[in-house]
């Protein structure tokens, strides 16, 4: 079942989707809009371990075998195999259309990876949205991403899978740095696609 979710209308305004490599700040980024009560994200599902100290609803965790069924089904827009652990990720047509209900008040916003975002444009259309690359140099990402719990051996071989797929180089609306902090680059963000608050 595919399903094409059709959100051009005044009412509801384009939704914001974050790509970037590993440790470039996009889940970091979205928990501090949701904290302001900015933005919206819509969860994936994923087939991988909680981390120490990641909040509960994070992602949508689900076994293998659930994941999989779920995708027989159509229930996702997009999925992806990331990770040394080969973990499923994936987001459902119904995150997205809650997101999209959401954002009738607030903004919504997606994260996800350069084979997902083509599969969204696909599925929601590229008017849909605005899409925000974002950049961050690999010192500062290998030093993020050992913060966040990985080895410096985990955190190598993610920057090195990234490689392969970053920089995007697609259609994008914006480009940004993150050299700075959250806030800062929430600001930029929020500058630069004009949200209502």
């Amino acid at each position: 079942m595919c399903q094409v979710l059709n959100t051009a209308s005044a009412e509801v305004p384009p939704i914001w989707v974050f790509i970037g490599p590993s440790g470039c700040g996009k889940t970091s980024l979205c928990e501090h809009l949701e904290s302001r009560g900015i933005a919206r994200r819509a969860r994936s599902h994923t087939t991988r371990k909680r981390r120490d100290g990641e909040a509960a609803d994070a992602y949508h965790f689900v076994t293998v075998e659930e994941f999989e069924r779920l995708k027989r089904k159509g229930f996702f827009i997009e999925t992806n195999l990331f990770g040394k652990n080969q973990d499923y990720y994936g987001l459902s047509f119904e995150e997205v259309q809650n997101a999209q209900n959401f954002c009738r008040s607030r903004q919504a916003m997606i994260t996800t990876e350069p084979a997902g975002l083509e599969n969204l444009k696909t599925g929601l259309g590229r008017s849909s949205m605005k899409i925000c690359d974002i950049l961050v140099p690999e010192d500062i990402r290998r030093q993020r991403l050992i913060q966040s719990g990985n080895s410096l051996e985990q955190a190598d071989a993610r920057i090195a899978r990234d490689r392969e797929n970053y920089p995007y180089g697609g259609e994008c609306d914006l480009v940004v740095y993150n050299t700075g902090t959250i806030p800062e680059l929430a600001e930029k963000i929020i500058r630069a696609f004009s949200i209502r608050l």
